[in-house]
């Protein structure tokens, strides 16, 4: 998911509120990973 949004990115107006959403969304996904119960193993 992480990189499938990141790869995203690129392709979406600047100042959108699809970018906006994406930023948000690839921020979540990184704290949900960094949490110690949800790390891959």
């Amino acid at each position: 998911m992480l990189r499938e949004i990141a790869a995203s990115l690129p392709s979406l107006p600047e100042g959108s509120h699809e970018l906006r959403t994406a930023h948000y969304n690839l921020h979540n996904v990184r704290l949900a990973l960094a949490r110690p119960d949800f790390r891959p193993r």
